[in-house]
């Protein structure tokens, strides 16, 4: 055979899975403008490892339970920052950290029109949200675009991540263009971020190996240009211990009366391990 030409199943698979590995070539740079898509997240829920208002679901498993009350009528939360969240790894079930973003009072202004503000019989009422009932009352999804400001203190948390500003939050129907759109998803047990060529959030999903099908007689030309650009963020896995489910068929909505205040000389502990582990400790503070 040309030495040229690889078996495109096997040794082209590997050869790509090391580059995902090894890369040193960032995706993205101080400066540029960038798009994504994804769930908006409070860091201190992040932090906390589970939704502060419905402690039975994993944050980094279930955003799409993430009440707008909780993430825009509660000061510990908002005050503590937003991040955009990647997509969602079918083997550990968690979503990827992605970008931090550096105004929040665009996010909660954005948020809280594309919020309902009618009563919910599965979720506490968002009371600063000004959307009728078609709205959703939890979830919140978007598009946000912004400017790379730095690209994280080189840790594997929260900070670790890039940060946006100049933002704009928009629908998240909006999508990504193939100029600025990049993706953060686990490859190979590791989320990385990825220019993704997206133009619409059904097809959020980059071009990793080549469209045509593999088959044992197929071959492919390897070249420079075929190899993705990646740089890489945590994953946080889920614990042995964690057995709840993202979509419970009944919430436990904590009572607002056991929040943390803003303004509370509690010292809340995030529940992060050194190996990027989210958990929350038998030792888990009770807010009262």
């Amino acid at each position: 055979m040309n030495s040229y030409f690889i078996h495109f199943p096997g040794y082209f698979m590997i050869l790509l899975v090391a580059y995902l590995n090894n890369a040193v070539v960032d995706a993205i740079a101080v400066g540029d403008d960038v798009c994504m898509t994804g769930y908006i997240m409070d860091i201190f829920c992040i932090e906390l490892g589970v939704l502060l208002d419905n402690r039975q679901i994993t944050t980094l498993e279930g955003p799409e339970n993430h009440s707008f009350h909780c993430l825009l009528d509660v000061p510990v939360c908002y005050n503590s920052g937003f991040m955009v969240l990647g997509e969602k790894d079918s083997k550990t079930s968690l979503h990827c950290l992605g970008p931090r973003l550096e105004e929040s009072d665009v996010v909660i202004d954005v948020g809280r029109a594309a919020g309902s503000s009618a009563k919910s019989t599965t979720h506490t009422t968002c009371r600063t949200c000004s959307g009728d009932a078609s709205k959703p009352v939890s979830g919140y999804r978007a598009t946000v675009k912004g400017t790379v400001k730095d690209l994280g203190d080189g840790s594997s948390g929260v900070l670790g991540q890039p940060m946006l500003n100049n933002i704009k939050v928009l629908d998240f129907e909006v999508g990504c263009g193939e100029e600025d759109g990049i993706v953060v998803k686990n490859i190979g047990g590791e989320c990385k971020i990825l220019r993704s060529g997206t133009m619409s959030p059904s097809s959020a999903t980059p071009s990793l190996v080549s469209s045509v099908a593999p088959s044992e007689s197929t071959t492919q030309q390897v070249t420079p240009s075929d190899q993705p650009i990646v740089s890489t963020s945590p994953t946080y896995p889920p614990t042995s211990s964690s057995s709840s489910s993202s979509t419970p068929s009944t919430f436990k909505v904590l009572p607002e009366s056991h929040y943390p205040s803003s303004s509370s000389s509690e010292s809340i502990t995030p529940s992060v391990s050194t190996q990027s582990s989210v958990f929350l400790t038998s030792d888990e503070p009770s807010f009262v």
